[in-house]
């Protein structure tokens, strides 16, 4: 408030700066101490050397020339003045009105009463508030929440494709652009915060539709600053807003490229499965070494036919397993070489009587692939198996079969040509003496029953044999 005073009140004792000057000349007439050190001093600071006493300096100026007004001004305004060329000029509020020299007011003996206050401090710190808003967020506003009014700044326009002249003031013009569904969040969020009293913060992100037709994400955060005293509700508010598209369009990428991810991770054990499951119930002697010789995978089959559990052999060195034929196999398929391939004796436990099988050896015809990863690194080796031991032993039956009969030929061969040959060719030759010498008929039957004798020997001696093969 101005103060108001009357001539008889000295100008020394008022708490502001203050000076009198004429009402026609506004040439200055008096003044205290404060409007000197504001006004005159400052005002002194402009002159060169040489140039007359800080103290007679304002002789001949006039209240509006010191003050940098228009000449016959009266009223209110803020101003800023000279202060010094090493300092910013300073911000004052100037009040000029005229008042009777006896202290009353429109009387015909006017004079001009200047009042001057000091309100650099305050007016800075508004300048710099306003400068921080402007440049730290892409926006800010100031929310009368009793009216329909909403200051919303320049530059919270700027980012939706707007003018601020294109726009009024009012909570709807945003209301018309936010997404209805964060609209909703919003309205429940805003709710939040006046039922707490500001205990819970006002911060939500939204999106708005640009002027081109694109969403544009905000973060907005907001603060209840004035309450009503008697009522509670909320009257005042201020907030700002944060263009937060780039990193929500990096947010939304690394989510969808860690769906995906996901995806495909989901899709892989699921194959790892499909295969695990194919590889322990396939209808084959399956077993698999990973790249240090240890046994990871025992089907089965493998634990069927070789009547080994699939615990005792999963986790064991390959060279001190049942299996321990295909280490060199296996080697090799480790180091890509092409042939991985061979006939493994297999070491199975003895079979109990009861079990009703006798076998006590198993031969396995094993093929080898490496398993890789995604890299093509190798991680291991699959060995798929054909059980060929009944195979064997029909081999090793046939061959047992044809050397017997090649034994039989030869013998057979060699009784024809030694023994039945001459028996044969003696009991022709008996026949022929006796029916060439019917004279002595006689005495031949005796030699000639001896040969068949001994060629009946022959015979029988030979399906002897053939028995024993």
């Amino acid at each position: 408030c101005w103060v108001e005073v009357k001539m008889s009140v000295p100008l020394e004792s008022l708490c502001v700066a203050a000076a009198l000057a004429d009402h026609g000349t506004g040439l200055l007439e008096s003044f205290n101490e404060k409007f000197r050190r504001l006004i005159v001093q400052s005002d002194v600071k402009q002159q060169k050397e040489g140039d007359p006493d800080p103290n007679t300096h304002y002789e001949g100026k006039t209240i509006w020339d010191l003050l940098g007004l228009e000449p016959g001004f009266t009223g209110e305004l803020n101003k800023s003045i000279y202060e010094a060329e090493t300092a910013p000029n300073k911000w004052v509020r100037i009040h000029i009105s005229t008042i009777d020299r006896e202290g009353t007011c429109g009387s015909s003996n006017p004079i001009l009463f200047a009042q001057v206050e000091d309100v650099d401090s305050g007016v800075r710190a508004k300048d710099q508030w306003t400068a921080i808003l402007e440049s730290s967020f892409d926006g800010f506003w100031d929310y009368h929440c009793d009216k329909d009014y909403e200051y919303m700044s320049p530059r919270f326009w700027e980012m939706f494709g707007y003018d601020a002249s294109e726009k009024e003031h009012k909570p709807s013009e945003w209301m018309g652009m936010i997404h209805q569904e964060d609209l909703k969040s919003s309205l429940e969020n805003l709710n939040r915060h006046f039922e707490s009293k500001g205990e819970i913060p006002y911060i939500v992100e939204t999106r708005y539709r640009h002027k081109q037709g694109h969403w544009v994400w905000v973060s907005c955060r907001g603060k209840v600053i004035t309450w009503d005293e008697n009522t509670g509700a909320p009257l005042r508010m201020i907030g700002t807003h944060t263009d937060i598209s780039e990193k929500k369009t990096k947010e939304i990428e690394e989510r969808e490229l860690y769906a995906n991810c996901e995806r495909e991770h989901k899709l892989v054990l699921a194959g790892n499965e499909e295969l695990r499951r194919f590889v322990q119930c396939v209808n084959a002697p399956v077993f698999g070494v990973d790249t240090q010789g240890i046994i990871n995978v025992w089907n089965d089959c493998m634990e069927r036919i070789t009547n080994i559990p699939q615990e005792e052999s999963v986790g064991k060195p390959l060279d001190a397993s049942s299996v321990k034929s295909a280490q060199e196999m296996v080697q090799n398929a480790l180091r890509g070489e092409v042939v991985t391939n061979a006939l493994l004796d297999v070491n199975v436990p003895k079979i109990p009587e009861s079990d009703g099988r006798k076998r006590k050896a198993l031969k396995l015809l094993v093929n080898t692939t490496t398993r890789r990863n995604m890299d093509n690194d190798v991680l291991g080796c699959f060995c798929l198996g054909l059980d060929v031991t009944e195979v064997q032993l029909a081999n090793e039956k046939y061959l047992k079969e044809r050397e017997r009969v090649a034994a039989e030929k030869n013998i057979n061969e060699f009784v024809a040509h030694e023994v039945r040959n001459p028996l044969s060719a003696a009991i022709s030759a008996t026949q022929f003496i006796v029916e060439g010498l019917k004279e002595i008929e006689d005495i031949i039957p005796a030699p000639r029953n001896s040969l068949q004798k001994d060629a009946a020997i022959v015979s029988s001696s030979l399906d002897y044999i053939h028995q024993l093969l």
